[in-house]
């Protein structure tokens, strides 16, 4: 007898128990909403998470303009809030339905940054990034926001990632991408803003694992490319990086995206500027607007010589700023100390030439000179070939007696190496090994750095003129 009474106390403690459960109110927000976040300035943000079915919840931002949104029987919600101009008095969201209240503190508003790519991207000052490694004994901005997404992989969009937003300082920026936080630091300061950086980087990743699967599978040539890429130890497949770590991201409104990847697609440059044309796009729409993006052009690095791989992708990111609207490329060459380490221990001057390009380009600043020289067009004339640039004003420097990387070859297509002499804002390239010219070369080689600058001080980016 007593035993069957304590089975019943046992089982009405567990029904008990789980109807408490059961009952327990839901009032849930994503990661990238929380204390010390940072929301984009004087625009329509979208603010988001899960509740009860066919609750409704209210969103009570300190600055005013109260909202509602009614949970769906998926539990989603949204409202649509419009943010005040950029200020760094900090700000709290209160987010109620009928039973439960949650609260977000130290928000900030001002500009907020998507950076993403691999590694050279996700370096750290605890990857040995001496730059960095030196800015962490400074004091550092606490306008300056911080959320890393946590790397993962998934074959489904997700609608949350993990990560949190934190106050920069010297161990909050300790793992933080050295370049998204160059980069910030200039934008805070040149705007006297708060400045919210979301990095969403991941070492070693190939353009098409951050481009969304249905997107890609309508292109047979790439899919096939990559079915004989041997990605298995990694368990990556296209989209997957996309699915689990930017999808999550894409009711946050950005002001634009950095970008700084490329190396993982050596296997198959030929088709690189499609597909990253391709990511960019899709993220664009994804978004819904036309992001501004700013990439890095990979840096030189060649352990052995004779490789061209890298000088493929180069041209065809290039080809990518060239062609699509609102993008635009950072050449970093004259940044590497060795070009046997494919990580460049420097990125200040990688932050802040991507920065010129967003205070520019999005802000309307005035700052130095952001548009590399590139070259246009070659003209034959005999034993001389005479190249002109775009982006060239006030000419062309060479730091260095002889202007290193030039080739030239005739109708062999055997090319040697070639003299150069500056001619105001072009170039005039001979070799007496060759009677008549008819492709020239400047640094297309996988870890050819270059000595040739506009006036400016920005390195001329590598080219030849017998691209296909």
């Amino acid at each position: 007898m007593k035993t069957m009474k304590k089975l019943l106390l046992a089982g009405a403690i567990c029904l008990l128990t789980a109807t408490t459960v059961l009952a327990q109110p839901i009032l849930r927000l994503p990661s990238a909403i929380g204390d010390h976040m940072v929301l984009q300035a004087d625009t329509t943000v979208q603010l988001h998470g899960w509740a009860d079915p066919n609750t409704t919840v209210t969103v009570a931002p300190s600055w005013g303009g109260e909202v509602t949104a009614k949970a769906g029987f998926d539990t989603a919600w949204a409202v649509e809030l419009r943010t005040p101009a950029a200020s760094a008095e900090p700000h709290s969201i209160t987010f109620r339905t009928k039973k439960v209240e949650k609260t977000i503190d130290d928000v900030l508003i001002g500009q907020v940054w998507l950076c993403s790519g691999q590694s050279n991207m996700n370096w750290s000052a605890e990857h040995g990034i001496v730059d960095m490694q030196e800015e962490l004994t400074r004091p550092m901005n606490p306008q300056i926001r911080l959320f890393t997404v946590t790397k993962n992989s998934s074959v489904y969009p997700q609608d949350d990632c993990e990560g949190c937003w934190q106050v920069c300082d010297a161990e909050s920026a300790r793992w933080f991408s050295a370049v998204g936080y160059f980069f910030g630091k200039r934008l805070a300061s040149e705007l006297g803003q708060p400045v919210g950086l979301v990095n969403a980087s991941w070492g070693g990743t190939p353009v098409e694992i951050w481009t969304p699967a249905e997107t890609m599978a309508g292109n047979a040539e790439m899919v096939a490319a990559w079915e004989k890429y041997p990605r298995s130890r990694q368990g990556w497949r296209i989209g997957s990086a996309y699915n689990a770590m930017i999808a999550p991201l894409l009711k946050t409104a950005f002001a634009g995206v950095i970008w700084y990847q490329g190396e993982a697609n050596k296997r198959n440059a030929e088709l690189y500027g499609a597909e990253f044309r391709m990511m960019i796009e899709s993220w664009r729409r994804a978004f819904g607007g036309q992001l501004p993006f700013y990439f890095v052009q990979i840096a030189p690095y060649a352990r052995t010589e004779g490789g061209i791989a890298g000088a493929l992708v180069r041209e065809q990111q290039a080809r990518v700023t060239a062609a699509v609207p609102g993008t635009g490329m950072a050449v970093v060459a004259d940044l590497v100390d060795d070009v046997t380490n494919i990580h460049p221990r420097y990125k200040k001057g990688v932050g802040d030439r991507l920065a010129n390009w967003a205070l520019g380009e999005v802000y309307g600043r005035t700052v130095s000179k952001y548009k590399h020289a590139s070259f246009r067009s070659a003209e034959f004339k005999r034993s001389a070939v005479i190249v002109t640039f775009d982006n060239a004003e006030g000419g062309l420097v060479s730091r260095g007696k002889r202007i290193a990387g030039l080739e030239v070859c005739d109708a062999s297509m055997e090319f040697v190496p070639a003299e150069g002499r500056i001619d105001g804002d072009k170039l005039v390239v001979r070799s007496k090994r060759v009677a008549r010219p008819v492709a020239v070369r400047y640094c297309f080689s996988d870890g050819a750095t270059g000595n040739l600058f506009d006036a400016a001080g920005l390195p001329v980016a590598p080219f030849r003129s017998d691209a296909d």
